[in-house]
């Protein structure tokens, strides 16, 4: 698992705009939705697919939490109040809440956007593979066993998206009240919102022979089967939904 550099500014210093918040940390958890018991998970996506998950599991961290949306040009911009520092590796269809090590810190304010920093375990690969998916998707008839990674890709990387913008979340919606009393914060993660772009039709996985009885997008040719590609895009795009996807508490 790769660790992201340490901020490159202070909370208490680095930013101009600073109001001289209360400094305050607390225990940070993470998990999947809340339900009874962990194991498959079955929901519809927009597209018209009933999904089952089997495995699912996606790797979040650092995260940074804002006090104004990020602008989609800039980045870690506006004024940062508390950051997690660690990654975490998170089974989001394992409703029990896990501690994340260090936990969060920072200083006390409202926080209206988090940015989620996504990144692979290999910083020179031009797929960072964040996490994993398998399962099985049904519509008219039509089932499609699938597997594969969860990639974000950086070839695409250029001046105005570089590398470091492409691999986050930015600015994931909250209304985060950090008071001096906190006590600890929560995050579950829904994985039903990742599969909902048009881009997301398990039918174009057909067109690849199944490795190992799946149907994967994993290392396919995109000149010979671009909706192959175009499948993993839309699951890079559903994991950096900016609502639906990331749900945080505070107590």
């Amino acid at each position: 698992m790769r660790r992201a550099a340490i901020l490159l500014f202070t909370l208490a210093l680095g930013c101009a705009d600073t109001t001289g918040g209360a400094l305050i940390k607390f225990p940070f958890s993470v998990g999947g939705l809340a339900r009874s018991a962990a194991g498959p998970f079955t929901f519809t996506t927009l597209q018209g697919w009933t999904v089952t998950l089997t495995q699912a599991q996606i790797t979040l961290g650092p995260f940074y939490f804002n006090i104004n949306p990020p602008t989609p040009i800039a980045f870690r911009n506006g004024r940062v109040i508390v950051q997690v520092t660690n990654q975490v590796t998170v089974d989001v269809l394992d409703p029990t809440l896990h501690a994340v090590p260090g936990g969060a810190d920072g200083e006390t304010g409202l926080a209206v956007a988090v940015e989620i920093d996504l990144l692979g375990p290999n910083p020179t690969a031009s797929l960072q593979n964040v996490g994993v998916v398998q399962g099985t998707a049904t519509r008219n008839g039509v089932t499609v066993p699938f597997a594969g990674n969860i990639s974000i890709d950086i070839s695409v990387a250029n001046t105005q998206n570089p590398p470091e913008g492409l691999e986050r979340v930015n600015g994931a919606v909250t209304n985060l009240d950090f008071a001096a009393q906190t006590q600890s914060m929560q995050l579950r993660v829904d994985p039903s919102v990742w599969f909902d772009s048009d881009q997301c039709d398990f039918s174009a996985l057909l067109a690849n022979p199944p490795v190992a009885g799946n149907y994967a997008w994993d290392g396919v040719d995109c000149s010979k089967t671009p909706a192959a590609c175009s499948f993993r895009g839309g699951l890079e795009k559903g994991i950096k939904q900016l609502t639906g996807v990331y749900s945080f508490q505070v107590f």
